[in-house]
């Protein structure tokens, strides 16, 4: 700390300057002045800590040379000394906020007991600013980091404010506990609280001489901005915030069972926060692949990748695997989907999810029913089956993967034990068409496009599941509504067959005999007497 002392009396001034060894109560510099003009010249040039000063003085007196310092600095320490027991001087002093009032011939030991009692009253005071300031910051961190405070300009005031030297580099670190939805769920309130404690007393252990800001940690992933210590190259610097989340998670590990993976930024200005805490994030991703527990370093030039749409031809493929109960071929083909989503740089946990969406939404396509039987089981609301929500606490590629294997299997399983049954889904899409559309020109080929498999496998399954060929199907349904309109309607034979889907007279009345014994027209009077 830095002290002033203002007397006009050279004794005075110079025994309390030099008489004192003040280095022995963690004063550093000590400025003496003459007067009360001299010593608001050293004020301003020198911003001391605590001021000790004469009250009459030519010039500037104590309490006008108090009231100028209490108005520029609030929180700075002024000791008034008086030759005159005045209770006017003691009643200003107050008003203006002076720490303390000595009457003279000062008493050492108590002018040193007031300067240490204003220390303690300024650390104090510094303590709970540099607490209120840290909180701010870190509540500004917080709304950067989800996106609710975008403008860099005014959303990192409070962190650039609370740092007080923003020179030089800073890094970003984005911390995330492993296993955080099983493992802290196991520790009971207070133990979470302990191991939260834990974490704090080794950041400050750590990074308390380099300046730092850091998130709550009771979120799932929390961030700590720390200016680079000038003493540390990039690389050195880099080595040792491995050995320290190394220790970190050892101790995190021997007492409470749960590690916190690290992914770094590469240095940068404040100015670029944002920047530093997307390469944060991007190197955290590396978890997806690694595993937790590790150091992830930001890869120069980092873009996640968010997005990762199946190919086609793997859809296709996927699809009729499922619909053959081809075990293996679903299995090989979701193990190389996320294998070479594995190699990917720079995916992203999004990505991973919309690869698991689309590989879910193909096995309910062809087996819709599955879905409804799975919200059952798992007594689910109404939100599709492969929402996102699914995988919300997974955290490496292995646990997605097994996750939408498990889902392929229990489908697989049920339908192989009869659960599909005669008239499948895809079959079932098939007639519903059938009896939608007969009126118009259907064949192989529109069905099977209707229903997203091959015209040769559409005609095996068909007949298989329904037991006759399509064509036969759509002309016994075609058949069947034109001998409705023959009871119901006055139309003539070859109207009917128009208004069911034939083209051809002769093959009408051909298809019509075979199925009913007799002509179009023989029908309608059996069937309606009295009717030509």
């Amino acid at each position: 700390m830095k002290l002033l002392i203002a007397d006009d009396e050279v004794q005075i001034r110079t025994g309390l300057a030099e008489g004192i060894d003040w280095s022995m109560f963690d004063i550093d510099q000590v400025y003496s002045a003459a007067n009360g003009t001299e010593a608001w010249e050293l004020y301003n040039r020198h911003l001391p800590d605590i001021v000790i000063t004469d009250i009459r003085m030519p010039g500037m007196d104590g309490l006008e040379l108090s009231r100028a310092i209490k108005r520029k600095t609030p929180s700075a320490a002024v000791i008034l000394l008086s030759g005159y027991a005045d209770f006017q001087y003691a009643k200003e002093a107050i008003q203006i906020g002076v720490a303390d009032y000595e009457l003279k011939p000062v008493k050492l030991r108590s002018l040193i007991e007031m300067v240490k009692a204003a220390q303690h009253k300024l650390l104090a005071h510094r303590q709970e600013e540099r607490e209120r300031r840290t909180l701010q910051a870190a509540r500004c961190l917080e709304k950067l980091a989800l996106g609710e405070q975008s403008n860099l300009s005014m959303g990192a005031c409070e962190i650039v404010r609370y740092l007080t030297n923003t020179d030089g580099s800073f890094v970003c670190m984005a911390l995330e506990w492993d296993g955080y939805a099983v493992r802290l769920s196991a520790l009971s309130p207070e133990r979470r609280e302990q191991m939260y404690a834990e974490v704090g007393k080794q950041l400050l252990s750590r990074f308390a001489s380099e300046e730092y800001v850091a998130t709550d940690m009771r979120e799932r992933r929390f961030y700590v901005l720390c200016r680079l210590a000038q003493v540390y190259s990039a690389d050195s610097w880099e080595a040792s915030v491995r050995q320290w989340h190394w220790d970190l998670n050892g101790t995190l590990t021997d007492k409470f069972g749960i590690t916190v993976s690290l992914g770094m930024s590469a240095p940068g200005p404040v100015e670029a926060l944002l920047r530093l805490m997307g390469e944060a994030c991007g190197a955290l991703n590396g978890k997806l692949v690694h595993g937790g527990g590790v150091v992830f370093r930001a890869v120069s030039g980092f873009v996640p990748v968010r997005h990762y749409p199946l190919p086609l031809i793997v859809e296709q493929k996927l699809a009729e695997a499922v619909l053959h109960l081809d075990v293996a071929a679903v299995n090989a083909l979701i193990d190389r989907q996320f294998e070479e989503a594995g190699q990917i740089a720079g995916l992203s946990r999004e990505g991973v999810e919309e690869l698991c969406v689309e590989l879910l939404r193909i096995l309910y396509g062809v087996w819709p029913e599955e879905r409804k039987e799975e919200r059952k089981e798992e007594r689910r609301s109404d939100r599709p089956e492969w929402s996102r929500a699914i995988f919300l606490h997974y955290e490496i590629m292995q646990t997605y993967k097994e996750e939408v294997l498990r889902r392929y299997m229990m489908t697989l399983e049920r339908q192989r034990n009869g659960s599909g049954g005669k008239h499948t889904y895809l079959i079932a899409q098939a007639t519903d068409y059938i009896r939608s559309h007969y009126k118009s020109e259907l064949t192989v080929d529109t069905l099977a496009e209707v229903t997203g498999i091959t015209p040769n496998y559409f005609s095996h399954l068909f007949n298989k599941e329904v037991g006759v060929p399509f064509r036969e199907y759509l002309n016994r349904h075609r058949i069947d509504e034109a001998k409705q309109l023959l009871r119901s309607t006055n139309l003539l034979a070859y109207e009917v067959m128009d208004r069911v889907g034939f083209q051809n007279y002769k093959y009408f009345c051909q298809v019509f005999k075979k199925s009913e014994g007799c002509s179009p027209s023989d029908y309608r009077k059996h069937a309606v007497p009295g009717k030509l």
